[in-house]
């Protein structure tokens, strides 16, 4: 069952926001959470593998945690590079518009998984 959606949004009417528009809008809820949470956070992140973060949270106690962010479900469940971000941070998560559930196709990562600390 998908979640509700605000009345007067493109979703409830049938109709798909751009990914770009999703993609910017979950980036933004991400970093008030993490900021709300005490991380300090960066967007489109450059690691050393030459892979691009989309949201990288930092914590006063040095933990990393990387958000993989993910407009729509074909997109999640092509991505095949999620792997390549792990020794970089402390935790991992993928995220995405309410429209769409990761649920169907959840990968769980463990935090052993992820670079050591």
């Amino acid at each position: 069952m998908r979640p509700a959606t605000p009345a007067g949004t493109p979703w409830a009417r049938g109709i798909r926001p751009p990914p770009a528009t999703v993609t910017s809008a979950v980036t933004r809820g991400w970093c008030r959470w993490m900021d709300d949470q005490g991380f300090a956070a960066l967007t489109e992140f450059k690691l050393a593998n030459r892979r691009r973060a989309d949201v990288v949270g930092l914590s006063a106690r040095g933990t990393i945690l990387m958000v993989e962010v993910k407009s729509t479900i074909e997109d999640f469940r092509s991505d095949d590079k999620w792997l390549e971000y792990l020794p970089y941070c402390d935790a991992f998560a993928f995220a995405g518009s309410t429209p769409f559930s990761m649920a169907d196709s959840a990968r769980a990562v463990r935090r052993d998984h992820c670079r050591s600390s």
